[in-house]
């Protein structure tokens, strides 16, 4: 009798440690963070984009490319719409997300 109160008495101590200790999940944290942002104009861009076609164009300072009846279930492409120039002798890298 003495054994299983033992048993039953040790059982509740793990159960109860683990609980106090937690499942060692991550519960999440909180930080204060702060940002400074210092936009430039076109003329000081690290990089341009330059439309070199009629399908690109500036419109409201944002660079936008129409194309008239394409097919949404082909694979489209596109040369020379428009270029993108590296202002500064730091080399850059860039890509494009189709967003697939």
């Amino acid at each position: 009798m003495q054994r299983r109160k033992f048993l039953v008495g040790m059982g509740s101590l793990a159960a109860g440690g683990a609980a106090a200790m937690g499942t060692g999940a991550y519960d999440g944290v909180a930080a204060k963070r702060t940002v400074s942002v210092d936009l430039k104009g076109d003329a000081a861009a690290n990089l341009v984009l330059d439309p070199t076609s009629e399908q690109a164009f500036y419109n409201n300072g944002q660079l936008e490319l129409a194309f008239d009846d394409l097919n949404a279930n082909a694979r489209n492409r596109f040369h020379d719409v428009f270029t993108i120039e590296n202002t500064k002798s730091e080399p850059v890298g860039i890509f494009i997300d189709n967003g697939n």
